[in-house]
């Protein structure tokens, strides 16, 4: 922990005492684009310089930010992945490959929203051998040439095979991967989307306040102990508080270092 002050040294060494003890983060950030939600964990990587984080960067932005204002940053290790294969090989990696995670390190997934998008194709390609666009283009066009019905993907025989499949992997990066041995911390990024009448009502419980919820498969806001709703306008950027098992919470409050300024609600400080 060469180069902290004092007061960082404690902060870091109350984070070490949680995870000896069992206890690690699990937390999701949504918000719109350029809101922030990259920028909070690379704070976080800054802050915790001596725990590696692991990042599955989905929307290929990761690399460019390290160029720049983090290129500092050398324990930030980012594996790029296009399609659900390169994603579950990344999280199956990093269970299987013993000692690849100690306990301290973070998961982080930017953004997962996307993977529930990549598991639909996945199986579309498989099953049907055609891209989705493509799969669900003839489907309209059969519809249009008098079928009664969109003869698209259906219940229990396809829809339930790809939740089970996204379930496995939700169920590797959020219980196990932050479970002993690993004992790793957990931070997912989401884009934000509107409400809708559609929306189950649990999900507008959490979130009509708001009027946005994550993007992607919809049970992922339960996985997690913290949800946060990042937004920014001309005099800077603000963190709101939707859920946090057991914290107080912020109402809207600006932040200049999540880290910092999250750790001292969390505790950590």
């Amino acid at each position: 922990m060469t180069g902290k002050t004092d007061y960082e040294n404690k902060e870091l060494q109350k984070v070490m005492v949680d995870i000896a003890s069992g206890y690690t983060e699990r937390i999701m950030a949504i918000g719109s684009t350029g809101t922030g939600k990259s920028y909070s964990w690379l704070k976080l990587a800054e802050r915790f310089s001596d725990n590696t984080f692991h990042v599955l960067d989905t929307d290929r932005s990761v690399r460019r930010m390290l160029s720049t204002e983090f290129s500092r940053l050398g324990n930030v290790l980012v594996t790029d992945a296009a399609n659900w294969d390169q994603c579950y090989d990344f999280i199956n990696g990093l269970v299987k490959t013993e000692g690849k995670v100690k306990p301290g390190d973070w998961v982080v997934v930017d953004l997962i929203c996307s993977i529930w998008d990549m598991v639909q194709s996945h199986f579309v390609s498989e099953i049907f051998d055609k891209g989705i666009g493509e799969y669900f283009l003839q489907a309209r066009k059969e519809l249009k040439q008098g079928a009664k019905t969109l003869d698209a993907l259906k219940g229990w025989v396809d829809w339930s095979v790809m939740n089970k499949m996204y379930q496995e992997l939700a169920h590797k990066l959020f219980y196990v991967l932050s479970a002993p041995p690993y004992l790793a911390n957990i931070f997912v990024v989401a884009k934000a989307t509107r409400l809708s009448s559609e929306d189950k009502q649990e999900t507008i419980d959490m979130f009509g306040t708001y009027g946005l919820r994550p993007e992607g498969e919809k049970r992922n806001i339960f996985r997690v102990h913290t949800v946060l709703l990042m937004q920014n306008d001309k005099s800077g950027y603000y963190v709101s508080t939707i859920k946090d098992r057991g914290r107080s919470r912020w109402g809207r409050k600006k932040v200049s270092d999540f880290g910092i300024e999250y750790g001292g609600l969390a505790g950590w400080q």
